[in-house]
C-alpha cells in the first residue's frame, strides 16, 4: 500500500507533503521519503511567513485555502499553493496536506490572453466602441468602461431592468422580440440592431449593437451573449438631414418642374399663335398674289414688242414669283409646328422620280441635270412628293446662287443602310464658318457673289432638313475644293420601320 502510494506521488504533477501537527515531513513527492525533516527546510525564506499565514488560517477556519507564490530568479515562475487541515474527533488540529503546483505556463497564456484583450480593448475605446455581455439567466448586463461613458452610466454591471429603462420606449419593444427569438433559436447567431437609448432625461442617442449568443444551457436555449456597441447618432442624423434635403430637393423639382411645364405650355400656345398667325397671313397673301401674276401674264400676251414695258412686267412677275415662294414656304412651315403635313410614305421608283424632277427643271430653267446612279436599289419607301420637293429646291439653290454657266449633277450611291443624293454644282460656294447654319430657320448667308434680290430667308433649306428628319435620314453640305457645292442627304433603304 505504501509503496503504492509512493509511486502515485512521484506522478504528481506537483509538490505533495503531508506533515504533522509540528511540521515534521511525514511522505513528500521530493523524489524520497523524508522522515523528521521540517517543512521549512524544503521552503524558500520568501515563502515562510506566507506558509505560516495560510496554515493559521487553515486552522482557525478548519478548512483548506489556496494561495499563489512567485519566485523570480533566472526565470520567472508561479505557483499554487493548497494547504487541506485534518482534526482529531475532538476537533483538534492533527496535520495537514501541503500541495505546490508549478502554474508558470498557466500564467504566462493568461498574461497573453490579457494583453491581447487589453489590445482589444484599447482599439475599441480608442474608435469609440463599447463592449458588454448580458447573461438571461442572471438578468444583468456587464459593460466596458467605454460603454458605460457613452451611455452615461455609473456602474459597470446593470440589471435588465435598468437596461429596459434607458431604451426608449419607441424601441423596446422590437428589442426584446430580437433577443427572445435569437434565445430561442438554439445556434450561434447574430444580434444586429439600431435602436435608441436616453443618456439624460429628454437625450438620447442612436447606437449599433452586434452580439452574439456564446453559452446554452442543457436545454440548448442560449443564456449567454458577447456583443460590441456604437455610437451611430451622427451617421443616422446625417441620414435623416440627407433624406430631408432629398425631400426638399424632390419638392423644388417638382415645383421647378410645374413652373417649366407652365412655361412650355405658354410657349406651345404662343408658337401655336404664330404659327396659325403664318398660316392665316399665308393664305391672305395667296389671293392679292394670283391677280398679280396672272394679270402680268395676260398683259405679256396682249402687249407689242415694247422693251421697255416688257422689262418692267418681268421684275413684276419675278418678284411676284418669289413672294409667291417665300408665301408657300412659310405656309409649310407653319404646317409643319401645327403637325398638319401628314406625309405618306409608300414604295416609290426612283427613276420615275428622277425623269419627272428633270423633266419640270428643263421646263423651267431650260438647262439638263447630269445624273449618274450607281445603285442596285431602285425602289425607296418614302413621301415622294416631299422628296421630289427638296430635290427642287436644291437644284434651285443651285441655279439661283450661281456667277456663270450653272453645271449642275445629281448623283445616287447606297451603302449598307442609306440611299444617298449628292447635288453637285459649280456656284459660288458658302463661307466656311456659316456652312454649318444654312439648314437652320431664318438663317441667311452673306455672300457678296449674291445680289440682295436673290438673298434667301433661311427657310428653303431648314424645310428640306425637317423633311429628311421626318424620314429618318440626315443632310449636310460641303463646299467642293474647285468652284461650287455639294449638298448630300440620305434614306434608310430598311423599309417602312425606319419611318415616322
Amino acid at each position: 500500500m505504501f509503496d503504492d502510494f509512493e509511486k502515485f506521488l512521484e506522478v504528481m504533477p506537483g509538490k505533495l507533503i503531508y506533515a504533522d501537527k509540528s511540521n515534521y515531513i511525514k511522505i513528500s513527492n521530493l523524489g524520497k521519503e523524508y522522515c523528521g525533516l521540517i517543512i521549512f527546510d524544503i521552503l524558500d525564506e520568501s515563502e515562510i511567513e506566507i506558509f505560516k499565514k495560510q496554515l493559521n488560517y487553515a486552522k482557525s477556519s478548519k478548512s483548506g485555502c489556496e494561495y499563489v507564490t512567485f519566485k523570480e530568479k533566472s526565470f520567472k515562475k508561479w505557483y499554487k499553493n493548497t494547504i487541506r487541515p485534518t482534526f482529531d474527533n475532538l476537533g483538534r488540529f492533527e496535520s495537514y496536506s501541503f500541495y505546490q503546483e508549478d502554474i508558470t505556463e498557466k500564467k504566462i497564456l493568461e498574461q497573453r490572453i490579457f494583453e491581447t484583450q487589453f489590445i482589444y480593448y484599447e482599439a475599441f475605446r480608442a474608435i469609440g466602441i463599447g463592449v458588454w455581455e448580458y447573461n438571461s439567466e442572471l438578468n444583468i448586463f456587464n459593460i466596458s468602461n467605454t460603454l458605460k461613458k457613452m451611455l452615461n452610466l455609473k456602474t459597470n454591471v446593470i440589471s435588465f431592468q435598468k437596461w429596459q429603462e434607458i431604451v426608449h420606449k419607441d424601441d423596446w419593444q422590437r428589442i426584446q422580440e430580437e433577443l427572445q427569438e435569437t434565445i430561442n433559436f438554439k445556434q450561434n447567431t447574430l444580434l444586429v440592431t439600431n435602436y435608441r437609448v436616453y443618456v439624460a432625461k429628454d437625450k438620447f442617442i442612436w447606437i449599433n449593437s452586434t452580439g452574439k449568443s456564446t453559452k446554452f444551457n442543457s436545454d440548448g436555449f442560449a443564456f449567454k451573449f458577447l456583443g460590441i456597441v456604437q455610437n451611430i447618432t451622427s451617421q443616422v442624423e446625417a441620414k435623416e438631414k440627407l433624406k430631408r434635403y432629398s425631400k426638399e430637393l424632390e419638392q423644388e423639382v417638382q415645383k421647378r418642374t410645374k413652373e417649366l411645364e407652365i412655361t412650355k405650355k405658354e410657349a406651345e400656345k404662343a408658337n401655336v399663335a404664330k404659327s396659325e398667325f403664318l398660316s392665316n397671313i399665308s393664305h391672305e397673301f395667296f389671293t392679292p398674289l394670283n391677280i398679280i401674276l396672272n394679270s402680268v401674264s395676260i398683259i405679256e400676251r396682249k402687249l407689242n414688242d415694247n422693251s421697255d414695258t416688257q422689262k418692267i412686267l418681268n421684275n413684276i412677275k419675278t418678284s411676284g414669283e418669289n413672294l409667291n415662294t417665300l408665301v408657300k414656304n412659310m405656309l409649310y412651315l407653319a404646317k409643319l409646328d401645327l403637325d398638319n403635313i401628314k406625309f405618306k410614305f409608300y414604295k416609290t421608283d426612283m427613276i420615275s422620280l428622277l425623269n419627272s424632277l428633270i423633266l419640270e427643271i428643263k421646263n423651267k430653267y431650260n438647262i439638263t441635270i447630269q445624273t449618274e446612279i450607281s445603285t442596285p436599289i431602285r425602289y425607296i419607301f418614302c413621301d415622294s412628293m416631299n422628296i421630289k420637293m427638296v430635290l427642287l429646291e436644291l437644284i434651285n439653290n443651285s441655279i439661283k446662287y450661281n456667277k456663270s454657266e450653272p453645271l449642275i449633277s445629281l448623283k445616287i450611291i447606297s451603302d449598307k443602310k442609306n440611299i444617298v443624293f449628292n447635288v453637285t454644282d459649280n456656284g459660288v460656294g458658302i463661307n466656311e464658318d456659316e456652312i454649318s447654319l444654312i439648314f437652320n430657320r431664318f438663317y441667311t448667308i452673306d455672300n457678296h457673289f449674291i445680289s440682295n434680290l436673290e438673298h434667301g430667308r433661311g427657310l428653303g433649306l431648314s424645310i428640306c432638313k425637317d423633311i429628311i428628319s421626318k424620314h429618318k435620314g440626315e443632310i449636310w453640305a460641303k463646299n467642293n475644293k474647285e468652284d461650287g457645292l455639294t449638298v448630300t442627304f440620305t434614306l434608310p433603304i430598311l423599309g417602312e420601320d425606319n419611318v415616322q
